[in-house]
């Protein structure tokens, strides 16, 4: 009977050795194809550089230098910016002036934000996508905020 024990948890214990661990794991990606900011506006109603001209209202000077930043974080049926992204952050470099595309049939990384994650996907999600200026003038890479968008969905992970 003890043998017979001992040989039991000897073949479980090398079962034990022999079973792989499944990891949850995958990437969150999207990709910025256009920015449409004709007057070179933030969202406080300020221009990116400069000011406004008297007659027509439009700002003058420069473009704005326009990067993108990315919140990615559990689903939210009324979203809000307070809080950690938990489920990850990124942000592009500059990427243009007020108004520009990109071809979606091109691959091109520097629109390109990733977010890699280490869980099983929970399927609902919140991005939150911002538009900044960058100013050169300033504290620098915070920049000014030039649009913010957010979409509360839900995404079934693809091979």
């Amino acid at each position: 009977m003890i043998l017979r024990r001992s040989a039991v948890v000897a073949a479980f214990l090398l079962l034990c050795c022999l079973v792989k661990v499944s990891v949850g794991t995958g990437q969150f990606e999207l990709q910025i194809l256009s920015m449409h900011n004709v007057n070179g506006e933030l969202l406080s109603g300020g221009c990116c550089d400069g000011t406004r001209t008297a007659a027509d209202r439009k700002c003058t000077r420069d473009e704005c230098d326009t990067f993108f930043k990315v919140c990615l974080k559990e689903y939210q049926s009324r979203v809000s910016a307070a809080g950690p992204c938990s489920f990850g952050v990124g942000s592009t470099p500059v990427l243009g002036g007020n108004t520009f595309a990109f071809r979606s049939s091109v691959r091109n990384d520097k629109s390109r934000i990733v977010l890699p994650f280490s869980f099983a996907w929970p399927r609902s999600y919140t991005l939150i996508v911002e538009a900044w200026d960058f100013n050169n003038e300033t504290s620098g890479a915070d920049g000014r905020l030039i649009e913010k968008a957010s979409h509360s969905g839900m995404i079934n992970p693809s091979p």
